[in-house]
């Protein structure tokens, strides 16, 4: 048997078999990580999360509290996948951290702004970095990449004024990186995943960058780049041309039910914008509708819709631009009949029912109005009739589980987005819809559902939203997702002069309706007009979407202010009466605390809870970080307790100085008493404490992971003002 060119490696890179060891490490089965050894809200411990590694072929080691290897060890050269050897490790030394011997997998450690804009300057030209798996450091990032097949790279750090000072560092063979959940005693950070996405392989063009600073070219002498020559069977294989095949397909046969259809489709677009004007005008001349006497049918439809704006139009102009479609030297995009139907149904039209006649519900006269509201009134009582059941009946009753668009937070119906201005709601809102439309994670590590979005920005315009976009995708390569629909703001009705009906059109013009975001409430909410009772009018402004959520079975999440005063819930600083809390079937308030961001969630379908969240201006994102009494615990706190824990027994309050680096007697005395009095630490015999049984770990089992302790270095940072970012935040 003749061998497989692609199977073949660099000499001294292994044999075959070992490489495909390699892809199936690098794989990973997806880095289903999460879901694996622990969510976000999980505890897995080192320990845990070590032999986990190792069954995907990662060779890991053991670290100290403060990134270095133990002492008496060899660093990252006793690195193992081997369960067994692991499993002792962490019986002798079970607070020991997590290191990666890296090599296989190469891993781009950017620190700090400086870092970010150099890996930006790279990368940029060649269109950005491949998305792949991602952790978060104390001053930045890690980004984890398969090592291209015949590539051997050894690890580059970039020269740096100071210790400590930003910058880019390339870790491959001879290095290594701290992996999660391993946590810095010093400063009570924790390394956490910031996604689950599969490790994409390192670009060439980034070796060649890399070895560039080593002063040498990138080698590839000994490795197969093709599998040779077309073979002879295959050489005269004719390939259609696709092109033509797609154009063909999207010519339309011209009938009366066909021209009623496009007719009916052109009343829902304006003639006004001229961008707008012309591609309408390509797509209708791209049907080539001619009558035997010459005259076009394209022509005459075109030319009545452009008359619907009276101050531009203009008939010789039609001509013109008409004739012009016919050019040959147009190289532009593609434009089709199909174009006019998505821009058409974009602003709420919906198909013709399968007839030639025009619509003819449009042509009713007012004794068949008059008969179809008689009938409406009696279907109403015959419905109100039907929804009656006795409760033995719904006892027996199958119904499908509730239906989770974000999970533990966003159920399906009505959910109200709560928050002060610029404190960030709207990023948060449209990197879900970001992730919902692209299928990824949000908020961290949560799975939201996939499927269509419509997201309407009514504050926003375009250039805000494509900045804003383009902020939350970069810097990784990736498409921005097209099953999400952006509204920017003048674009929609308010709720009673037809918004809820486009609302209703879209989601039937959609495979897939999951989520709608509405950005601000007062944006689409019937303004008020002073007769109203004001419980009556709010609660009457978010029943029409909620009905629309339950008869679809999606989300709805409507983003809206709080007031200027605290209360002792956080559900009674809503903004309005209680008509919008009682209507809405979940509320989550965004609230700054003194310690950092909490979200707030209460709902009909979900657990009441206070969530820790973290934002990042560099990826402009929302993280959730867990339990926010767990989260929110001070940095000095976290250190006393690292301290203790790698004491592994009571120690002095000196003792406790030393190792946590505190300095004044008196504070720490404070310190520990306070945390005494909440449980965290125990006093035991005269000025010795201990860790109580709720940080106590067992065997190693119970570790502070990633979202149990706040970056509190960062924090002050990240959440200080969001306004410096581009555009308002919501």
């Amino acid at each position: 048997m003749s061998q497989n060119p692609r199977r073949v490696v660099a000499d001294g890179a292994g044999t075959a078999d070992g490489f495909e060891q390699s892809q199936d490490i690098s794989t990973a089965q997806n880095f289903q990580l999460h879901a694996s050894i622990g969510d976000r809200y999980g505890s897995p411990s080192i320990r845990d999360s070590a032999l986990f590694y190792a069954s995907l072929g990662w060779k890991v080691f053991r670290l100290s509290r403060s990134k270095k290897p133990l002492k008496g060890s060899h660093g990252f050269k006793d690195a193992t996948s081997d369960p067994a050897i692991i499993e002792a490790w962490f019986h002798e030394t079970p607070w020991a951290n997590l290191g990666l011997a890296t090599g296989e997998i190469v891993v781009i450690d950017v620190d700090g702004p400086g870092g970010a804009a150099e890996l930006h300057r790279i990368a940029d030209p060649h269109g950005g970095m491949p998305r792949t798996l991602a952790s978060k450091t104390a001053r930045g990032f890690h980004f984890f990449y398969r090592t291209p097949v015949g590539v051997r790279l050894r690890s580059i750090n970039s020269p740096r004024p100071k210790s400590g000072a930003d910058g880019l560092d390339i870790k491959a063979h001879g290095g290594f990186v701290v992996l999660p959940p391993s946590f810095i005693a010093a400063t009570g950070f924790v390394y956490y995943w910031l996604n689950n996405e599969p490790i994409a392989e390192l670009p060439l063009w980034f070796v060649d960058y890399a070895e560039s600073l080593r002063g040498r070219p990138r080698a590839l002498e000994n490795v197969f780049v093709s599998l040779g020559p077309l073979p002879k069977y295959l050489e005269n294989l004719s390939v259609p041309d696709t092109t033509s095949c797609a154009r063909d397909a999207l010519t339309t046969s011209w009938s009366t039910h066909e021209e009623a259809r496009l007719r009916s489709a052109l009343k829902f677009i304006s003639a006004d914008d001229y961008d707008m004007w012309i591609r309408v005008g390509m797509a209708l001349h791209h049907l080539e509708w001619d009558r035997s006497d010459g005259t076009s049918i394209s022509f005459e439809i075109w030319n009545e819709w452009s008359s619907k704006c009276e101050e531009k139009y203009s008939p010789a102009a039609c001509e013109t631009k008409w004739a012009s479609f016919c050019r040959a030297s147009y190289n532009g995009p593609s434009v089709n009949v199909a174009t006019v139907f998505h821009l058409a149904s974009e602003n709420g039209w919906t198909e013709l029912p399968s007839t030639d006649l025009p619509m003819a519900a449009a042509n009713l006269s007012s004794d068949a109005l008059a008969s179809k509201s008689a009938l409406d009134t009696n279907q109403k009582a015959t419905n109100t009739r039907d929804a009656m059941i006795n409760a033995a009946d719904l006892r027996t009753m199958t119904f499908d589980p509730a239906r989770y668009v974000l999970p533990r937070f966003i159920p399906e119906g009505l959910t109200l987005l709560v928050g002060r201005p610029k404190v960030g709601k709207s990023w948060w809102a449209l990197d879900l819809c970001l992730a919902c439309a692209g299928n990824r994670p949000a908020l961290g590590a949560l799975k939201p559902e996939h499927g269509d979005v419509l997201y309407l920005a009514l504050e926003d315009n375009k250039r805000r939203l494509q900045n804003r976009i383009d902020k939350l995708m970069s810097p990784f390569k990736e498409e921005w997702p097209k099953r999400l629909i952006l509204v920017p703001a003048g674009g929609w009705l308010r709720a009673d002069e037809g918004g809820l009906q486009k609302i209703e059109n879209w989601c039937k013009s959609v495979e897939k309706p999951v989520l709608i975001v509405i950005d601000t409430l007062e944006r689409i909410r019937k303004p008020p007009n002073g007769k109203s009772q004001l419980y009556s009018a709010d609660y009457e402004a978010i029943t029409g979407l909620q009905k629309i959520a339950l008869d679809y079975g999606l989300a709805i999440v409507v983003l809206h202010h709080d007031r200027k005063s605290e209360a002792d819930d956080a559900f009674d600083t809503v903004s309005g009466t209680l008509g919008l809390t009682g209507a809405a079937d979940t509320i989550l308030i965004i609230k700054r605390r003194p310690n950092g961001v909490v979200l707030f969630a209460r709902g009909r379908d979900i657990e009441e809870s206070e969530t820790a969240m973290q934002f990042d201006k560099a990826l402009c994102r929302w993280t959730i970080l867990g339990a926010a009494s767990e989260v929110h615990r001070s940095n000095e706190r976290a250190r006393v307790i690292a301290a203790l824990k790698t004491a592994g027994q009571p120690l002095t309050t000196r003792e406790i100085m030393d190792d946590a680096e505190m300095r004044n007697r008196n504070a720490t005395d404070i310190l520990l008493g306070k945390m005494v009095r909440d449980g965290e630490i125990l006093r035991v015999g005269r000025g010795r404490y201990s860790l109580s049984s709720e940080n106590t770990g067992q065997n190693g089992q119970k570790e502070r992971s990633g979202i149990e302790a706040a970056d509190s270095i960062d924090k002050k940072a990240n959440l200080s003002d969001l306004s410096d970012l581009s555009g308002s935040a919501h």
